[in-house]
């Protein structure tokens, strides 16, 4: 099942390192306001380039909204 969370728009290049840090910010944010999941995988692609991630909430985090 492919659930649909958000869209974050890079300003740049989405593997320069700055880029990369935004992605996992903008995952991580969105991971907190979701109350029934416990982690969030996905990937971007420049058609040249997949950066996967995945983001999961620690222990302190589980069962908070």
């Amino acid at each position: 099942m492919i659930e649909f969370i958000g869209e974050i728009k890079l300003h740049g290049l989405c593997f320069m390192p700055t880029n990369q840090e935004q992605v996992i910010m903008y995952a991580t944010i969105a991971l907190k306001h979701q109350k029934y999941r416990q982690s969030i995988t996905g990937f971007l692609t420049d058609c040249y380039q997949i950066m996967f991630i995945q983001v999961t909430k620690d222990d302190s985090e589980k069962g908070l909204q």
